[in-house]
């Protein structure tokens, strides 16, 4: 099963990590990876680096130079192309600001990134159960919309 993921993320370790437990879980996006705001933003407004993009969701890191995932959330819930798009927010941060935030700005999911590489397997298995249209998997890390 192959999906088109935009992921924003600016640590290339968790970039790393995060292709490899998908790997162990038999799940192969096609990951389109930007470690900044600035180049997600050029990707979803069909700039240069946009060339033959069709994305299927998005995984956003909250803290990313130059655009924050926040930022880059609410431009796609205000876009006509790319509102419908699901995003999940994967992030270090568990500032319930920025849950609410998330949230507010419409995420479909807030997951905290985990410590362990078993921990990190677990989520990507949730993502690749949530990619084929499924819920997400009862996990620890994710983070519900405030009631």
């Amino acid at each position: 099963m192959s999906d088109s993921v935009l992921l924003a993320e600016d640590n290339a370790a968790d970039v790393l990590f995060f292709k490899r437990a998908c790997q162990k879980v038999g799940w192969s996006p096609s990951l389109k990876v930007v470690a900044n705001g600035h180049d997600a933003l050029t990707v979803l407004s069909g700039g240069p680096a946009s060339a033959g993009v069709a994305l299927d969701r998005a995984i956003l890191d909250i803290k990313l130079p130059l655009l924050s995932g926040l930022e880059i959330l609410k431009w796609i819930r205000a876009s006509e192309r790319w509102a419908g798009l699901p995003v999940v927010v994967l992030t270090s941060s568990q500032q319930p600001e920025d849950i609410e935030a998330a949230f507010r700005l419409g995420c479909d999911a807030y997951l905290v990134k985990p410590v362990k590489f078993a921990d990190l397997t677990r989520v990507a298995g949730a993502l690749r159960a949530w990619s084929a249209g499924g819920a997400f998997q009862d996990l620890p890390e994710r983070m519900r919309p405030p009631s």
